[in-house]
């Protein structure tokens, strides 16, 4: 091997190794723009760029999750992609996966479960005011963001325990499934009941171009508690085979930027 070649493959390993111990805020400060435009901010990151620990994350604004340790997966640099795995969590949230950031800016989560009481999630996705309990649980093979909004994904998301809060004690509902699978132009999610006393089944789509369509239909069981009932006769008048229908459709908004967490 030339002396030539022998310098410069010694200058690359000082020049990566220096760049995997350099601390965790150069790494901020490179993917910070990228996470935000998927609604992803970080504040107390401490730490080196190989190994270190952000004390919070939130999304689109609203904590997540705190006390998120990661490794940085070294030899995914080559595939063109930040790879970093995860884990972490506390006060009922629990996170393990791997988190890779694209040269394309997209957020890619591969083998990665997420658990978090219900109304946490509720409210980081922007909806702080829902008064239900329960846990709630992502469990993914592969999801893909663009700009905060799925582009690719298979997965199951679950809700257990899931209690309505407004009155003066929870009344319970059940536990429900929702199974995250691709098809052309986004994500779709077939929706079903685990158990409870809220039967509820329906489908959902996510579109690639940030249009989403979700169409459920739920009926209280013969058990439901006369709340249950209540509950769903907000929706409207019943079919000829008792299901209530609630149908939502629209387009998202872009992330939020990179304000503070609160």
């Amino acid at each position: 091997m030339k002396r030539r070649t022998l310098v410069l493959l010694g200058l690359a390993v000082f020049v990566a190794s220096a760049a995997f111990l350099a601390p965790a805020n150069v790494l901020h400060g490179w993917l910070a723009t990228r996470l935000a435009a998927n609604g992803v901010q970080l504040s107390g990151v401490d730490g080196s760029v190989s190994r270190g620990r952000v004390a919070q994350v939130g999304l689109n604004g609203n904590l997540l999750v705190r006390d998120l340790d990661w490794t940085m997966r070294r030899w995914h640099l080559l595939l063109g992609r930040a790879s970093f795995a995860l884990a972490g969590g506390r006060d009922g949230t629990l996170v393990d996966g791997t988190a890779s950031v694209l040269l394309s800016g997209a957020l890619d989560l591969t083998d990665f479960r997420l658990a978090l009481p219900v109304q946490q999630g509720f409210a980081a996705a922007g909806y702080p005011f829902v008064p239900v309990q329960g846990q709630l649980g992502l469990d993914l093979e592969h999801l893909k963001l663009r700009e905060g909004w799925p582009d690719k994904g298979k997965g199951t998301l679950a809700v257990r325990g899931l209690a309505w809060k407004l009155g003066r004690e929870p009344v319970p509902l059940g536990d429900y499934e929702a199974v995250l699978d691709e098809e052309l132009g986004g994500v779709k999610a077939d929706v079903r009941t685990l158990g409870g006393t809220l039967e509820v089944t329906g489908k959902g789509h996510l579109g690639a171009d940030r249009r989403y369509e979700l169409h459920l239909q739920m009926r209280p069981k013969p058990n439901a508690p006369p709340m249950v009932q209540n509950l769903v006769r907000n929706l409207g008048q019943p079919d000829a085979q008792g299901w209530y229908h609630l149908r939502r459709n629209g387009v998202a908004q872009p992330a939020a930027g990179t304000g503070p967490l609160p």
